[in-house]
């Protein structure tokens, strides 16, 4: 059964199930190698559309890339690697860094999920597949005198590589304030974690709320694992000091 993996505004969609033995290639598995593995095809599609005036949309531009991945479990289940792990998949797609945190968070407890199912206790591989669908939308110029540009301009930047992710500081992600229980919820630059996309609830015991620099603020588990694979917050950009 496929699970939507979040549900962003409409530019984005993300689903993952737990695919067929056949998707496998023989010998996927290096000989000797006991260890469990997940078998990972990541299907990612780039559509871009023009928007005229009138609300006419039509494709400009359509893409398909497909990479596949086999990566032990024990990196994906269970450890501080695996939001970097998956962050580096979805990269290998060419999936823009500022739409993967919700992706890599639900990615993560899909897999826990389907690694704690008897049925694949036993597994040597565990099939799955991540369908991602990324949208942008661009201005229809086409009455204008460079009207093509844009156009241009989209083909060269879904082609560009993702620049890779660099983790803050131990000391900067220590040093981030800890909102305290007095704080009214009105008084948040946010009322949602961006990165698991559940309500942020000051003063709960069960989680602390970690504020950054920028004023936004997140889960403090959320936010020390993100910020052990990236150095920018997830809403704005703004960076926090590196290693």
């Amino acid at each position: 059964m496929a699970m939507d993996c979040y549900a962003p505004p409409p530019d984005h969609t993300c689903d993952i199930w737990q695919a067929g033995d056949s998707i496998v290639p023989a010998n996927a598995i290096p000989l000797g190698d006991s260890r469990p593995y997940f078998y990972i095809k990541i299907v990612a599609t780039f559509t871009t559309y023009s928007e005229s005036e009138d609300g006419d949309t039509d494709v400009v531009e359509s893409e398909e890339r497909v990479k596949t991945f086999l990566v032990p479990l024990d990196r994906l289940v269970g450890s501080d690697a695996s939001w970097p792990a998956i962050s580096d998949m979805l990269s290998a797609v060419n999936v823009p860094i500022g739409v993967q945190y919700n992706m890599m968070h639900e990615i993560d407890e899909y897999l826990g999920s389907v690694a704690g199912d008897r049925g694949n206790a036993v597994a040597k591989v565990v099939p799955m597949i991540v369908s991602i669908s990324v949208e942008d939308y661009v201005e229809d110029n086409s009455d204008d005198d460079d009207g093509g540009d844009d156009y241009v301009v989209l083909r060269e930047s879904m082609n560009e590589p993702v620049v890779a992710q660099v983790p803050a500081s131990k000391a900067a992600v220590a040093g981030l304030e800890t909102v305290s229980a007095s704080v009214e919820g009105g008084d948040l630059a946010n009322k949602e974690c961006a990165i698991c996309q559940e309500e942020i609830v000051v003063g709960s015991t069960d989680q602390m709320v970690k504020r950054l620099p920028c004023a936004h603020v997140f889960h403090g588990s959320c936010v020390i694992r993100w910020f052990g694979m990236s150095c920018f917050c997830p809403l704005c950009r703004f960076p926090l000091p590196t290693l």
